[in-house]
């Protein structure tokens, strides 16, 4: 064999090998297949509230309200067995201010239906006060979650309350699978949007240190590969 020969299979044999490293180095080149739960802890234990979401693509701003959350309970409720929920479950509940924020019974989605009531809290409560109230309401078994409220729009400042869902667009509709073990990592569950293909709503359980807020900005912020778009599903 001559040495032209043996030079250019060497540089066929450096090249085929190059080649393999970087399909193997970088994530566009290949199927990542089951994402990864993140090497850093997932739930640190200073994890603050959220001040943004992302709509359709877009980061837009949040401000939380500290005076009003919304209660959605397993067990439907009437206004005046909330009100008694509120007094005997903390000093910073107000009773007296009960109102319902959501009814869903005419047209349900959810079984059982949605009753999402919302409570004030007492004058005064921080942010710090107020996730440590969310996060004791979550050890309630008749509670499906308690969320709180934000602003959004910085001219209009309208008010929206947070629930546990939130939703996807996946980048590719045969990718479902993929979408389903995601969820699954997390407890997350899933339902069909019945009229958006590739759409789904995921709803995530109370058990999870992480609300739907967070959990959406999570998946935009780290599954690009996977989901077109999220948004959190808010009750206006």
């Amino acid at each position: 064999m001559s040495f032209k020969r043996i030079s250019d299979a060497f540089f066929l044999c450096c090249f085929a090998y190059m080649a393999v490293w970087l399909w193997l180095a970088l994530p566009g080149c290949k199927d990542v297949g089951t994402p990864l739960l993140p090497e850093k802890p997932f739930c640190p234990e200073t994890l603050g509230m959220e001040s943004y979401y992302y709509y359709f693509d877009q980061k837009k701003p949040l401000w939380l309200r500290t005076s009003e959350i919304a209660i959605l309970f397993k067990t439907p409720k009437d206004s005046g067995a909330v009100a008694a929920f509120a007094a005997a479950a903390s000093a910073l509940l107000r009773p007296d201010s009960v109102r319902l924020l959501y009814d869903e019974r005419p047209n349900p989605i959810h079984e059982p239906p949605w009753l999402v009531w919302g409570v004030q809290l007492v004058p005064g409560v921080t942010s710090e006060m107020e996730k440590g109230l969310l996060d004791a309401l979550k050890g309630y078994e008749d509670i499906h979650f308690a969320t709180p409220s934000y602003e959004a729009d910085s001219v209009f400042r309208y008010k929206i309350w947070l629930t546990t869902e939130f939703s996807v667009k996946l980048l590719d509709t045969t990718k479902l699978t993929e979408l389903h073990q995601l969820n699954s990592q997390f407890g997350i569950t899933q339902r069909p949007d019945r009229w958006r293909p590739g759409v789904y709503y995921l709803e995530v359980p109370k058990t999870l240190c992480r609300n739907s807020l967070e959990m959406s900005n999570y998946y935009h912020e780290h599954y690009r590969w996977l989901i077109e778009w999220v948004a959190p599903n808010w009750l206006f």
